[in-house]
């Protein structure tokens, strides 16, 4: 034990701060054969229980006051495709795809979330039995946190477990945020997905669906592109080879079953992708009045943040315009406007392919024309087959893979993000989380940056060497200095968690940031 885990006079009482992300709790245990649902990803129920004993244990020793916080993505309403068995009326859609995200059906998604993970609700309730704040941070999985039905049933199960449990009905604080938290004026803890195009809502604070022309339920939240696809094209596809989504982002996980499976990949798209298409269609363009509701609402709510955090309000609207969200156009524009890209950058390299062989050959026949020896028209014509192929390969290395080859990787949004953050609100720390890759990163003026990281398995080839397949990572304040943890189950403690530098400046071509080497 060190000398700050002693036990601590009482009037020392500081906060202890720990930031946990992307859980992706699923329905867990199913009821009667006890086998986990197939598109679970969170099988540490058990790990859970005892790292929220000891963050519990510990703050009894040093007498500090524990605020744990869920930074999205704790749960994932976007994988529940169990078909909707409640009171009220469903889509043909929902019989396939799941419950959508209407507030009542919301509710029943987060019951049987919380009844398959029994003992991660018991780790909650320890937390919240010894009188620490438990605070849920909304991410793109977990988008119906946004609903006060959602939370109510949240805070009554953690409430009732610790009851039962310890005996205490109600003791510690359960709160929810909707955008970001900042934690004792240092600390700026946000999910992360506001810098990600696929996966940003329109707006954060009032994520709502206007227009729910055809749908039969009341109250829908406009979901982003990326959980669309996740919902209604790689769900699908994950059915198919459980835990294909651990292996990265969305974009990494569906290139992987495209490449490794292409043909059952295939079948899959083209068997959902019609009804993915009419999704997109039916959350069409808002109306400028619609618009102009819910962009009121978001700047109302956004007000009242800067208040509660003492921001300037001007501040927190720059902060919030660093939002990275091209669909202002409609969903199904924003996927036009992708595809063109994608068609505009394979037909360059095919159309300088073209032109370079019609020269090649157009050479080639002219020579032969010229030249009668029959020795110098097969050296000719060698020749010009191998200027085609080399002229065919230059063309895929200079242009179809440029960034691939002369770059580590592109420049990272979130490390951006996280610096304007810290210049515009003078905090000295911001983590995220969303992509599931831990990274720590310097910051101007000494400040920070870090990444939480995954519960989750992850297949990650930068890290197969070095990490093993589930770390179970986190990012801790304590004694105003944030540091990347792990729980080390086995072992029962807390270590500094296992972490790669990005690449150096200048090696191969350019860093992680895109600076040019001198």
């Amino acid at each position: 034990m060190t000398e700050s885990d002693k036990e601590q006079p009482e009037t020392s009482r500081k906060n202890y701060t720990v930031v946990v992300s992307d859980l992706h709790i699923n329905e867990g245990r199913l009821p009667g054969t006890g086998a986990f649902a197939r598109m679970e990803d969170f099988f540490w129920d058990r790990e859970w229980l005892r790292f929220c004993r000891h963050l519990v244990e510990k703050c009894r020793k040093t007498n500090r006051m524990l605020r744990l916080v869920l930074n999205g993505d704790s749960f994932d309403f976007l994988q529940m495709v169990r078909p909707y068995d409640g009171p009220l009326p469903t889509k043909g859609t929902e019989r396939v795809f799941g419950a959508g995200t209407a507030p009542a059906k919301a509710v029943w998604k987060i019951n049987k979330i919380l009844e398959g993970h029994k003992d991660f609700v018991r780790g909650l309730g320890t937390v919240y039995s010894a009188g620490y704040e438990i605070l849920f941070i909304t991410g793109n999985h977990d988008a119906e946190l946004y609903w006060p039905e959602v939370k109510e049933v949240i805070r009554q199960k953690i409430a009732s477990t610790a009851e039962s449990e310890h005996g205490t009905a109600s003791s510690g604080l359960i709160s929810f945020a909707q955008w970001f938290h900042i934690a004792d004026n240092v600390l700026w803890i946000e999910h992360g997905n506001r810098y990600d195009k696929f996966n940003s809502f329109r707006f954060q604070l009032a994520p709502e669906l206007p227009n729910t022309a055809g749908y039969p339920d009341d109250k829908l939240l406009r979901l982003p592109i990326g959980s669309l696809f996740a919902r209604y094209l790689f769900n699908p596809i994950d059915n198919r080879y459980p835990l294909a989504d651990n292996m990265g982002d969305d974009q990494t996980a569906f290139l992987w079953a495209v490449k490794n499976h292409p043909l059952s990949s295939g079948r899959l798209l083209l068997a959902y992708g019609l009804s993915f298409l009419r999704v997109l269609k039916k959350q069409k363009l808002f109306m400028p009045r619609e618009l102009g509701v819910l962009r009121a609402q978001h700047r109302k709510r956004r007000n009242e943040l800067a208040e509660k955090f003492g921001i300037d309000p001007a501040k927190l609207a720059k902060v919030d315009s660093l939002q990275i969200n091209p669909t202002k156009g409609g969903h199904f524009g924003f996927l036009l406007h992708t595809l063109t890209r994608i068609f505009r950058k394979i037909l360059l390299p095919f159309t300088v392919s073209v032109f370079a062989v019609f020269f090649l050959l157009l050479l080639s026949s002219s020579i032969q024309v010229a030249v009668h020896n029959p020795i110098m028209e097969a050296i000719t014509m060698t020749l010009s087959y191998l200027l085609i192929f080399i002229g065919a390969l230059a063309t895929i290395l200079l242009f179809g893979s440029r960034r691939s080859f002369l770059r580590v990787r592109k420049k990272d949004p979130y490390r951006k993000a996280a610096s304007s953050i810290k210049e515009l609100t003078g905090v000295k720390y911001v983590t995220f989380g969303h992509t599931h890759l831990s990274d720590a990163a310097t910051l101007a003026d000494g400040g920070l940056y870090f990444n939480t990281g995954t519960w989750t398995p992850l297949f990650h080839e930068e890290y197969m060497p070095l990490r093993e397949l589930v770390e179970f990572t986190f990012v801790e304040l304590y004694n105003g200095e944030v540091t990347l943890k792990r729980w080390n189950d086995p072992r029962g403690h807390l270590e500094p968690a296992l972490l790669l530098e990005r690449p150096r400046v200048g090696f191969p071509l350019e860093d992680i940031e895109g600076n040019k080497p001198n």
